[in-house]
């Protein structure tokens, strides 16, 4: 029966399903399904002689797309290769392409696979076993394999491998590899990289493959130690780690160093354990560990555990998980939150009641001078291998800012400048059409009456901590004219005018200058009232202004009232005949 897109404890699995081309072969129809049964191979005797086993995918069509994983489960990898080829069908055998393999474990040592990628798209893979010179070799082969994309996977590792390349090495190794990825939630066993005693321009290596793609995002979650030995030289920036898709590394190898900072150092320093995520930022279906040098380690790495989880790092955090808040209250945030993962807040490292659920998280009642740890668990629906991670809060003493000084009630059209003892600052405005204030010189500009809230805002260079002042600007309308004017009177006739205004409790005074045409001297009143009788001594109209200064609140405003004086009309002259 041939299996495809079977989901297996998490792993959504496309296989092989059709039996191809085969010699010495027993059994070939099991390989193609997706139990544990096996077809057996069996090499004839020589050194040259083979037998193999070819399991397509599909008919002709070149169906695993370039650079996947394909899995091989066979039971042993001596005298064995497995390729993979292009065009093949169950009668006819396909091109052999370029292929890389790794021998694998599952985490229960119990599964061996033969991992093979290509760089071209591919149909099918080929298991063959080589004869001995005085005996043949088999084989058996399970089924075949390749992950896809599952949101309901977990994304615990499904296999291990590892590699060794170090010249002159004593003791070069990585020991117990699959218990980087046995789920043991004590965190009791550890795979050991190490370069041994001596090793030149040597490294050490293990690969953990995951169940298929990642979700973009994704982070590589490791527990790891290093032996004190291994920091007292210094050389935590030889231990690297690097993501891939297929063959294709995402991105370049991190350091130790660079991921962590070596701030770490005083907490490694008793071979304590840490926890530690690496986000490669695209899809990612396997990680490498690798410990490398120059010089002897007289040590190595040991890796306890190796996930792919939700990222529950927070924005603007260090590599020790530590972020700054200014003053009592803050704001912590998911750096890379995920849709569907659920993120909870605590402040206990294990048990306790969950304080909030979300992508950020307010904190309030922070002291001034001292750090406060808080907790947060990214939990992926229907996973149970969420860890808390730490957030540490410290707590910055905001500036001290001396109040704003200076005229803070003024009137429309008026400039004002405002102050503070704490300079370098930033001024701001709540309401521009009101007033507009220069950013750095505190100058006020009255645009329109009413209020607007004046904002000084100081920053402490050595915090980047800020703090503010506020005071209420008040701008003042300027008192204007309401009262109705007669503009045109005859020379000779009464001028009789009463000045109001738009505000209560305005006061008056006008005055008029000489005016050509008009015999009337200057003229001038404390109040609002005019009663003057104009003698215009031309043939023309005169226009005759009077200047009034109206004053509200203390505010001021000058407004011109203009009158034609139009001359009066000459007797009429009665003709004799």
């Amino acid at each position: 029966m041939a299996g495809g897109g079977n989901v297996v404890k998490g792993q959504l699995r496309t296989y092989a399903g059709i039996l191809g081309l085969r010699s010495g072969t027993t059994g070939g129809a099991n390989a193609i399904l997706t139990d544990e049964t096996f077809a057996t191979t069996t090499s004839p005797v020589g050194l040259a002689s083979t037998s193999s086993l070819q399991l397509l995918f599909a008919n002709t069509t070149n169906v695993v797309p370039a650079n996947t994983i394909v899995f091989v489960k066979i039971n042993t990898i001596g005298s064995v290769g497995v390729t993979v080829q292009t065009g093949a069908t169950s009668t006819t055998a396909g091109t052999d392409v370029a292929t890389t393999m790794n021998v694998l474990f599952s985490p229960d040592g119990t599964n061996l696979y033969a991992a093979v990628t290509a760089a071209v798209p591919f149909n099918a893979v080929k298991v063959t076993v080589t004869g001995a010179l005085l005996g043949s070799n088999s084989v058996r082969t399970y089924y075949a394999f390749y992950n896809q994309n599952n949101p309901l996977d977990c994304g615990t590792g499904m296999a291990a491998g590892k590699a060794v390349n170090a010249v002159l090495a004593i003791g070069a190794d990585v020991t117990n590899p699959l218990n980087a990825i046995d789920n043991d939630p004590t965190l009791s066993t550890a795979a050991f990289l190490t370069l041994g005693t001596l090793a030149v321009a040597g490294t050490v290596s293990e690969n953990v493959y995951f169940s298929g793609p990642s979700t973009t995002g994704d982070a590589v979650r490791a527990t790891f130690s290093i032996p004190p030995s291994l920091l007292n030289v210094g050389l935590l920036g030889n231990i690297s780690i690097q993501a891939y898709s297929g063959n294709t590394p995402i991105g370049t190898p991190q350091s130790l160093a660079s991921v962590l900072s070596l701030d770490l150092l005083g907490l490694l320093g008793s071979n304590a354990k840490y926890t530690f995520y690496f986000v490669p930022g695209q899809t990612f279906d396997r990680v490498e560990f690798v410990v490398g040098g120059v010089v002897s380690l007289l040590g190595g790495l040991n890796l306890y555990d190796v996930q792919r989880v939700p990222s529950p790092l927070i924005a603007g955090a260090s590599p020790l998980s530590e972020v700054s808040a200014c003053g009592t209250t803050a704001t912590v945030s998911i750096a890379a939150p995920l849709a569907g993962i659920t993120y909870q807040w605590y402040n206990t490292a294990s048990g306790g009641t969950v304080l909030g659920t979300g992508t950020s998280f307010p904190v309030t009642g922070l002291t001034p001078g001292t750090t406060s740890i808080y907790y947060v668990e990214a939990i992926k629906p229907g996973c149970t291998n969420a860890l808390r991670h730490p957030v540490q809060i410290k707590s910055l003493a905001l500036p001290t800012v001396g109040p704003i000084t200076g005229n803070t009630n003024i009137c429309l059209n008026q400039s004002t400048t405002l102050s503070s003892t704490s300079t370098g600052g930033v001024w701001s405005s709540s309401d521009p059409l009101i007033a507009t204030i220069n950013s750095s010189t505190g100058v006020v500009t009255a645009v329109s009456s009413g209020s607007s809230t004046i904002t000084y805002t100081y920053t402490d260079p050595a915090t980047t901590c800020s703090n503010s002042v506020q005071a209420t600007l008040t701008v003042k309308p300027l008192p204007a004219l309401s009262s109705n004017l007669s503009p045109v009177v005859c020379s000779g006739s009464v001028f009789n005018y009463t000045a109001t205004s738009n505000l209560g409790g305005t006061t008056f005074n006008w005055n008029r200058a000489v005016v050509s045409g008009i015999s009337n001297p200057a003229g001038s009143g404390l109040t609002s009232s005019i009663n003057e009788t104009l003698i215009n001594t031309t043939n023309s109209a005169i226009t005759v202004t009077y200047v009034f200064n109206l004053t509200a609140d203390g505010c001021s405003n000058v407004i011109n009232v203009q009158l034609k004086v139009n001359p009066k009309p000459g007797i009429p002259h009665i003709l004799s005949q």
